[in-house]
């Protein structure tokens, strides 16, 4: 029973995170890079604290390589504040909650970004938050 509490919290704390992420970036445009440092900080301590670094670590940093260079490269267009927003996801969920979120973020914002494009006649060059559809696809990832 108190598995069941600490995995419930801390599924109410990450949703929190990406809830007040998702904010931000919606009326500001910006990612809070404390809010994620201190997310990240909090995650690698827990990591270290249960002696459970380990190789899925490794395939989430190479997932957060791989996304900086995918924004060092497309000059932007993938934001840093979205790259440090998954890395900050990456250390306080499991491999498998993350490759989730991120997959069902990723395809909720270009079924988004399809509609923008198609429907509604926007440009390419249009902005769309990311952080609302990282919230969406590790809620939508909670109930599967």
């Amino acid at each position: 029973m108190e598995e069941m509490n600490k995995r419930f919290m801390r599924e109410v704390c990450i949703v929190c995170f990406l809830g007040i992420s998702s904010w931000t970036d919606i009326k500001k445009r910006k990612i809070s890079l404390p809010l994620c440092a201190g997310v990240a900080a909090t995650g690698i301590f827990w990591m270290i604290r249960q002696n459970n670094i380990n190789w899925e670590c490794l395939v989430r940093a190479g997932i957060v390589c791989f996304l900086t260079g995918v924004s060092i490269l497309s000059r932007g267009a993938l934001g840093m504040g979205d790259v440090c927003l998954v890395l900050a996801l990456g250390t306080v969920t499991f491999l498998e909650e993350f490759i989730v979120s991120l997959t069902a973020g990723m395809l909720l914002s270009a079924v988004y970004s399809m509609i923008l494009l198609t429907v509604f006649h926007k440009s390419r060059k249009t902005e769309i938050p990311f952080a609302p559809f990282l919230l969406a696809g590790y809620i939508g990832g909670l109930f599967l």
